[in-house]
């Protein structure tokens, strides 16, 4: 899910707005009431007792965790000739038809945090480095997880139905743009005038940004013109942050 990543920075005025706003829609600022009176409990609201630079600084961690895996496999290929690590690491750290079909259905999962290039986690883990933190922040660990962890599932359901039901082939995809993605979209909904600057430079506003990249990857995967990067889950991952607004936005 290779994408070149950007610097997200926020305008004081259009951030303390977004960051009120989303309080709001994530319930934090005010939690309604259930019928009882109490606050709506949840059996995962023990996650928002989890400090968030665990929650941070962990996705970041485990991404490099799995990349050190990945490099230690292919050296061991290159070096010796022993394919055996390189080919678990496909068996259980990429996300394909072939892998779900054979049982290993945490491959829904752990393909969010693996990359096996050293660009692509960089561009990655730079975009989540500073749109993560911001949204983390205030939506709290569970919500933010819960957005994060199901824009990456959103991700790779949506590469797995797209390219073998639709283009008839079962490619491997790996990469956490699908969930980093979806953290984008969210935030262009929320906050559709805060600044991203591509590559820290260009100054653009949310939403005009993930509007472009949303119809690019949408061409791209339907006209096949960028086959190396798995744009099918770049735009399930954005519908997944998009449809996560939503369900904030009306109470669900």
């Amino acid at each position: 899910m290779n994408r070149a990543s950007t610097l997200a920075r926020h305008n004081d005025t259009n951030f303390q707005s977004a960051w009120l706003k989303i309080r709001q829609l994530s319930g934090r600022a005010r939690p309604p009431p259930d019928s009882t009176g109490g606050s709506r409990k949840s059996p995962l609201d023990f996650l928002d007792q989890v400090p968030e630079n665990l929650i941070f600084y962990g996705i970041i961690g485990t991404n490099g965790a799995i990349f050190l895996m990945w490099f230690l496999a292919k050296k061991r290929y290159e070096v010796e000739g022993d394919s055996t690590a390189l080919r678990f690491m496909y068996q259980n750290f990429t996300g394909s038809w072939a892998n779900f079909s054979s049982g290993r259905i945490w491959t829904l999962l752990t393909p969010m945090f693996s990359h096996s290039g050293f660009q692509h986690i960089l561009f990655n883990m730079f975009t989540f480095y500073f749109l993560g933190r911001s949204v983390l922040t205030i939506l709290g660990t569970r919500r933010f997880l819960s957005l994060y962890i199901g824009g990456g599932l959103v991700s790779s359901l949506g590469s797995m139905f797209w390219n073998n039901s639709v283009k008839g082939r079962d490619p491997s995809s790996l990469g956490a743009s699908g969930a980093v993605f979806a953290t984008c979209s969210f935030l262009a909904c929320v906050a559709p005038w805060m600044t991203f600057s591509i590559y820290g430079i260009i100054p653009v506003p949310a939403f005009i940004f993930t509007s472009g990249v949303f119809a690019f990857d949408l061409y791209s995967a339907m006209t096949d013109k960028r086959q190396g990067t798995d744009t099918a889950g770049h735009v399930a991952g954005m519908l997944a942050g998009i449809g996560y607004f939503l369900l904030k936005r009306f109470g669900l």
